[in-house]
C-alpha cells in the first residue's frame, strides 16, 4: 500500500469527536509498513510530524518553504504568511505580514509588515543586516552580541551613520551616532534625515579628547562657547584658583622661578594706581544678567594707565576685562612705593625736628650771649664811668693833654697800672695781652669761661682767603688750601651727599652699557692706586666686574650681552 487516509476516534473530545490521519509508505520493500505524516484533529488543529498537534499548525522535527515558481526579474516579496482580522462590522482584513524578499539574483531576507492605509514595511533583514537576540543581548550585523546592545558593520573607511534617532514629524529634529574615517565618533543633528549633517554637537576622538562645538579638539574637553555651571564644592585649603590664559586652555596661576626667564623688577605704578577709579553699575542689556547691580573698574579706564590689566577682544586693541586676580601684584608694588616715600618723609621731618632742636639750642645760647653781652655792657659802661671819674676828671681844671701826661708817666716808669676799665678809640699796640674773661670784636665773641668762639650774626669764617690750610688736633684733621680734607680717625655721620662740579674728577657717577655690547670705560682723575670702585646695575639682576685700565681709567663688564641697554651707578672711595 502506498499510503492511506484515516478516520479516527479522537478520545480528546469526548462523545463521537473524532479526526483524520494522513499515512504514506516510505517505500524500500513490499513489505515495508505505513507511518502517519498529517493529523487533523477534532478541534481543527493540524500537526505535521506529530500526532499531538497543539496549535493550528503544529510542525514537527521539520520546517516550511515558501518558493517561486519565476526567475528573478526584480526586487519582490516571497510567500507572505499573513496575519488577519475583522473589523468592526466583521470583514477580514490583514493586520500584518512577514515574507520573503528578493533583492538581487541571489540576496534575499525577510521582511515583516503591518496595516495602516496599506502594507507598511515594519522591519527588514537582508544581506548582512542580521538581526539576533542572543541570551539577553541585542545584535545587529551581527550574530553574535556579546553586549546588551551590538551594532557591527563591514563600512570601510569612510564616515558613516551608526545610529540615528528621528522624529517621523516633518521639521523636527534628528541625531546621529557617525563614525568617523579616522575613527572618531561625532554626534550630528539635522532635521528629517537618516544621516544628519546640520552640524556637530559632540565629538568624541578615538585619543580621548572631547569637544563640545569643535570637531579639532585639542584637550580633554574643549568647548567652543560658553560654559554655565551649577553650585561648585566647598573648597578646602588647598583649592587653587583657576584662569584662562591667552590660548583658551584653563590653567593654575604657576609662580616659581622655574617657568620664567629674564625676571626684572616691575616699573613705578603708584602714580598711576592712584588714577584707577573704582565704580558702581548696572549690567547692560546686552549682558545676561540685564539690570543687576555690580562694581568694579572701567577696562577702558584702567588702560589708559595699567594696561597689563586688561584682557582684549581678538583685535588685540578693544579693551574686553580685566584681570581682578593680578590687582593685588600692583596693590603691593604701589604700597611699598608709597611706604618709600613715607619713610623720606619721616627722616625729613625727624631731621627738620634736629634742626628745630639744633635751633632752639641756638636760640637759647644767643639769649644766653646776648644776657652775657648786656651784662658786659653794664660793665663797660661802668668802667668808662670809672675812668672819666679818676681818670678825665681828676681836677675840674685839668686839661686832657695833663692827664694824658699823667698816665704816659706811670707808663714811663714800667710801673704797673692797674685800672677797672680802659677805653681806647684808637690804634693799640700791645706786646703780651692775657684775658680773664671774654674777647669782644664786632660780633664775634672768644670766650675764655667756656673755651667757645662764636659769631652773632654771620657765618663763622675760617680761613676765608684760602692762602693757607686749617690744622685741628695736632695734624689728626687737617684741611688744605684746595678744601681737601684728610682725617686720621673715623668719620661717622647720617648723611653722605656728594656733589659732583667737576665731571672729570667726579668719584660718582651712571654709565650705560648699550645693547649687544658686553663693557664700558669710565675716565675720571678721582682714580688712585687705592681706590674702591663700587658697582649697581639698575632694574636687572646682571652680575658685573671692574678692572682699572690705566691711572684715570676704569672698565666695567658683563658676561654676556644683552637685548637691551644696560644702566649702571658706580661709585669710588678712596
Amino acid at each position: 500500500m502506498f499510503g492511506r487516509v484515516q478516520g479516527f476516534a479522537d478520545p480528546a473530545g469526548g462523545g463521537y469527536a473524532g479526526g483524520l490521519s494522513f499515512w504514506t509508505n516510505p517505500g524500500g520493500s513490499a513489505g515495508t509498513a505505513s507511518t502517519e505524516k498529517v493529523r487533523i484533529q477534532y478541534n481543527g488543529n493540524v500537526g505535521i510530524g506529530t500526532t499531538g498537534p497543539g496549535a493550528l499548525l503544529d510542525v514537527a522535527d521539520g520546517s516550511i518553504r515558501f518558493s517561486s515558481t519565476s526567475n528573478y526579474s526584480a526586487v519582490r516579496d516571497i510567500g507572505p504568511i499573513y496575519f488577519r482580522s475583522k473589523d468592526s462590522e466583521g470583514t477580514p482584513f490583514n493586520v500584518g505580514s512577514i515574507r520573503g524578499y528578493q533583492s538581487g539574483s541571489a540576496l534575499g531576507g525577510i521582511r515583516g509588515y503591518y496595516y495602516s492605509a496599506g502594507d507598511q514595511l515594519g522591519f527588514e533583514l537582508t544581506t548582512d543586516s542580521n538581526f539576533v537576540v542572543n541570551t539577553g543581548n541585542l545584535g545587529i550585523g551581527t550574530t553574535g552580541p556579546g553586549a546588551k546592545l551590538v551594532v557591527a558593520a563591514s563600512l570601510g573607511a569612510g564616515d558613516y551613520n551608526w545610529l540615528t534617532f528621528r522624529n517621523l514629524q516633518s521639521g523636527y529634529g534628528t541625531w546621529g551616532f557617525v563614525k568617523k574615517s579616522n575613527n572618531d565618533l561625532a554626534i550630528n543633528y539635522g532635521v528629517n534625515s537618516d544621516t544628519p549633517t546640520a552640524g556637530t554637537s559632540l565629538y568624541l576622538q578615538y585619543g580621548g579628547n572631547v569637544g563640545i562645538g569643535t570637531t579639532n579638539p585639542q584637550r580633554k574637553l574643549e568647548v567652543n562657547g560658553s560654559i554655565r555651571m551649577g553650585a561648585l564644592i566647598t573648597g578646602a585649603g588647598t583649592a587653587v584658583a583657576v584662569y584662562r590664559d591667552v590660548n583658551g586652555d584653563l590653567a593654575d596661576s604657576t609662580s616659581s622661578i622655574r617657568y620664567k626667564d629674564e625676571v626684572i623688577p616691575y616699573e613705578s605704578v603708584l602714580d598711576r594706581v592712584l588714577s584707577l577709579q573704582a565704580v558702581r553699575f548696572n549690567w547692560g542689556q546686552n549682558t545676561s544678567t540685564p539690570g543687576l547691580g555690580d562694581f568694579g573698574m572701567i577696562a577702558e579706564q584702567v588702560n589708559t594707565y595699567l594696561p597689563d590689566l586688561v584682557t582684549y577682544e581678538a583685535d588685540g586693541v578693544t579693551p574686553h576685562g580685566l584681570k581682578y586676580e593680578k590687582m593685588g601684584v600692583f596693590a603691593i608694588k604701589a604700597i611699598q612705593e608709597q611706604q618709600v616715600k613715607l619713610t623720606a618723609l619721616s627722616i625729613g621731618i625727624t631731621d627738620k625736628i634736629d634742626n628745630i632742636s639744633q635751633l632752639k639750642e641756638v636760640e637759647k645760647s644767643f639769649t644766653d650771649k646776648a644776657a652775657t653781652l648786656s651784662a658786659k655792657l653794664a660793665s663797660m659802661e661802668s668802667r668808662l664811668a670809672f675812668i672819666e671819674d679818676n681818670v678825665l676828671g681828676a681836677s675840674s681844671s685839668a686839661t686832657l693833654s695833663g692827664q694824658l701826661a699823667q698816665l704816659n708817666g706811670l707808663l714811663a716808669t714800667d710801673k704797673v697800672a692797674t685800672l677797672s676799665a680802659l677805653t681806647v678809640t684808637g690804634r693799640t699796640n700791645l706786646n703780651d695781652l692775657g684775658v680773664i674773661g671774654t674777647i669782644s670784636a664786632g660780633t664775634l665773641i672768644i670766650d675764655g669761661a667756656d673755651n667757645s668762639i662764636n659769631s652773632l650774626t654771620d657765618t663763622l669764617k675760617i680761613q676765608p682767603s684760602a692762602l693757607a690750610g686749617v690744622d685741628f688736633l695736632g695734624g689728626k684733621v687737617t684741611i688744605d688750601q684746595k678744601g681737601n680734607m684728610k682725617v686720621e680717625a673715623e668719620i661717622t655721620a647720617k648723611k653722605y651727599n656728594v656733589q659732583v662740579g667737576d665731571t672729570a674728577a667726579a668719584s660718582i657717577g651712571e654709565a650705560v652699557i648699550p645693547a649687544g655690547e658686553t663693557k664700558i670705560k669710565i675716565k675720571t682723575t678721582s682714580l688712585t692706586s687705592v681706590s674702591k670702585i663700587f658697582v649697581e646695575p639698575i632694574d636687572q639682576p646682571v652680575a658685573t666686574s671692574v678692572s682699572r685700565i690705566d691711572d684715570t681709567t676704569f672698565e666695567i663688564r658683563i658676561k654676556e650681552s644683552l637685548d637691551q641697554e644696560l644702566k649702571l651707578n658706580w661709585w669710588i672711595v678712596n
